[in-house]
């Protein structure tokens, strides 16, 4: 938790590459089935790239295989198809 404050406090400033390592973070908590805490850092990355097409369609596609890894498909499925509009 300390050391996402800090990077928050840092990357301040430029909310994209905040967002890009929040996404990495939660990569990290998906790969260790840390799922409530991706979910958590998944969020809050997706109101910082909400400006970025291609890192908001990542991001959504991140929260659509968090939910398929727990085994949730349907909670799952919006997430990809949000993915997908936003890249067109």
């Amino acid at each position: 938790a300390r050391a996402l404050a800090t990077v928050d406090t840092t990357l301040s400033d430029d909310p994209e590459l905040l967002a890009s390592v929040l996404m990495r973070v939660s990569r990290l908590y998906i790969a260790q089935s840390e799922f409530t805490a991706a979910e958590s850092v998944l969020a809050r990355s997706l109101d910082l790239g909400e400006r970025s097409p291609t890192l908001s369609a990542e991001i959504e596609a991140l929260r659509g295989d968090a939910y398929r890894m727990q085994g949730r498909r349907r909670q799952s499925e919006p997430h990809y198809d949000k993915a997908l509009h936003i890249i067109g």
